[in-house]
């Protein structure tokens, strides 16, 4: 088995609310995601967040998380976060909207979940992504490092959700590695 291995890959060919990979083999140690997503929204920005495994409750998807957010030249800002609000889903991370932004421009992000596979303990996640909107000054960049405590369950689904409605556009992309070590 190779170091690093696609395990699913999708472009948009339609908008659509959110990109789903499902049945993702638990044959490696990590996940690599990634991301270039463009939305609807009538703003420079928009919000996502990140599902695993279809979740629909805090309770059976615990998820903790320390967010790092920048915006244009000012300050950046640090919150703290639980899923309680959340049904489980990592929020708060930006990506390219529709409006005062250049037609080709899409947003980055990445994520690992670490050790997605095992049970028993819980999955640290390192998440970041940029917005660089390119027609103003005001490029979004976060940094999240947060917790998955489903103990029960391997993670064998991530999903990219738009948060506060709307789609994401055709052309977004959303790939997840396996990953071992060399």
């Amino acid at each position: 088995m190779a170091a690093v291995d696609v395990l699913a890959h999708t472009t948009l060919t339609s908008n659509t609310a959110g990109i789903e990979h499902t049945s993702l083999s638990g044959a490696y140690q990590h996940l690599y995601c990634v991301w270039s997503v463009r939305d609807d929204t009538n703003n420079y920005y928009g919000d996502c967040g990140m599902y695993f495994n279809s979740a629909t409750g805090s309770s059976t998807h615990p998820l903790s998380y320390t967010r790092c957010h920048q915006s244009g030249s000012l300050t950046g800002t640090s919150t703290r976060g639980t899923s309680s609000a959340g049904g489980g889903a990592l929020f708060g991370f930006q990506n390219n909207g529709n409006n005062n932004v250049l037609a080709d421009t899409y947003s980055c992000g990445t994520a690992w979940i670490l050790n997605y596979a095992q049970t028993g303990y819980g999955r640290p996640i390192i998440l970041e992504t940029v917005v660089s909107t390119l027609a103003s000054s005001d490029t979004q960049s976060c940094m999240l490092a947060g917790f998955y405590g489903n103990t029960a369950n391997a993670i064998t689904a991530v999903k990219i959700f738009k948060q506060s409605g709307g789609n994401f556009l055709t052309g977004s992309t959303f790939t997840i590695y396996g990953v071992n070590s060399a």
